[in-house]
């Protein structure tokens, strides 16, 4: 919609300056046929009185009746009880002036609005075209292939059919053909200590291997469905079904071996729009490890959290005591402030590096975690933001645009407090915004 709207403004700005331009022309020609005469000079009378300057940094009044409104306006509903131990930050995205705090500073347990930062953090390092290839090579017996996971948690099975034909194409006198998967590339330890077992069955995460097939759901068409205790095998698996296999399993690939098919991933804007609409925790935990390599660190889930925050910081956006267990929310040992969050959000809302962040977000009522939440506020289909939910913590963290015109980012963080009652709550704060 905005992009509709800018255009009308930029067509009707175009006419004018173009009839203004075949006036001022027709006006040049007719003053060039008769004599030119001059009066006086004007003169301009220095004013009574001063007339104070317009700030040049940018940054609004601090008495703007709209802004006072607005925060008189957050202040009540930030009292809801319901939100329990409430921390806060809004921005206007215009200024970057921060309007309206509550313990902004405060770390604390920020569930899947670390997602924001994560999202962040790999735009940084890799930008939004950037894609991973996954390939398979020859094994170091006859008839054997190795599938060597190189971060692609997403494989699906039209690319395990490729793969295999591909494969056959290569190794054409070989029937059957077994295939082994390498998973080398991350480290052994794959289950982040702040994770529970029964939340593979759960659906919220998997043990964490550099392949997978449809980022370790038993069943594709059911994104919150259960996960594979053994993600790397299933994929052996799938893609030795296909060719026969009697033998599958882990292995390391033999150095320097011939390469018999590769596949390419969607490009990380698309693959960030799922794993922010969907808040897809397995998708959030692959990219963390990716980074994690970039820095030198280990492929794990600290390693991971680490170089989150070591990105961000060396990009100019201060972390202060932020604590990433993990880069996925999941664990309930990472400590994030809001106003880091909301950090994050104007930096994307301003600049340009990272405003691909913002068109992952859920739409109120409309998208992802968001789909089904906003009835009858006034930010349904205006806000747009990352939720966050575990036990006693609800979290919204993004942006809206309020009905003045104005742009704000928020972080809303809800510790000790029911989910249900705290998540309406939320929605009511996050509304206030869009009413300012």
């Amino acid at each position: 919609m905005a992009r509709t709207d800018w255009w009308w403004v930029i067509s009707a700005v175009l006419v004018m300056a173009t009839a203004g331009g075949v006036t001022t022309v027709a006006a040049l020609r007719a003053e060039a046929d008769r004599a030119l005469t001059h009066g006086a000079p004007l003169t301009v009378s220095r004013p009574t009185e001063a007339i104070t300057p317009a700030p040049t940094d940018g940054q609004p009044d601090g008495d703007d009746p709209d802004t006072v409104e607005l925060v008189a306006r957050l202040d009540g509903f930030a009292a809801d009880p319901r939100l329990g131990h409430l921390v806060g930050s809004v921005t206007d995205a215009t200024t970057g002036e921060v309007i309206w705090t509550r313990d902004a500073g405060a770390e604390v347990r920020p569930a899947s609005t670390v997602k924001v930062l994560t999202a962040a953090a790999a735009l940084l390092t890799f930008g939004p075209e950037q894609t991973i290839t996954t390939s398979v090579v020859e094994g170091p017996e006859p008839g054997t292939a190795v599938l060597v996971g190189a971060g692609d948690v997403d494989l699906g099975a039209e690319q395990l059919d490729e793969l295999a034909a591909d494969i056959r194409t290569h190794l054409p006198g070989e029937d059957p053909v077994d295939v082994f998967v390498d998973t080398t590339r991350w480290s052994a330890d794959n289950f982040a200590p702040g994770w529970y077992r029964d939340d593979i069955a759960a659906g919220y995460i998997t043990p964490m291997d550099p392949v997978m097939m449809n980022r370790g759901l038993v069943d594709a068409a059911n994104a919150h469905g259960p996960r594979s205790a053994e993600p790397a095998i299933d994929v052996s698996r799938a893609l030795g079904e296909r060719l026969g296999a009697r033998r599958f399993g882990y292995t390391t690939a033999p150095t320097d071996s011939r390469i018999l098919a590769s596949v390419t991933s969607a490009p990380l804007a698309d693959r960030l729009g799922l794993m922010m609409r969907m808040s897809d925790n397995v998708a959030a935990e692959a990219l963390g490890r990716e980074l994690a390599l970039t820095r030198g660190l280990p492929a794990d889930a600290a390693g991971a959290g680490r170089a989150v925050l070591d990105i961000l910081q060396e990009h100019g956006i201060t972390v202060s005591a932020a604590r990433l267990d993990d880069t996925s929310g999941l664990s309930g040992e990472d400590r994030v402030s809001t106003g880091l969050l909301d950090a994050v959000l104007t930096a994307a809302a301003r600049g340009t590096e990272l405003r691909p962040l913002l068109d992952t977000l859920p739409v109120a009522a409309a998208t992802g975690t968001l789909s089904n939440r906003f009835d009858n506020r006034a930010g349904r289909g205006w806000v747009r933001a990352k939720t966050g939910t575990l036990t006693d913590t609800s979290a919204l963290a993004g942006t809206v645009t309020s009905d003045n015109g104005r742009v704000y980012t928020f972080a809303f963080i809800s510790n000790g407090s029911e989910i249900l009652p705290a998540r309406d709550a939320l929605d009511g704060l996050a509304s206030a915004l869009r009413a300012g």
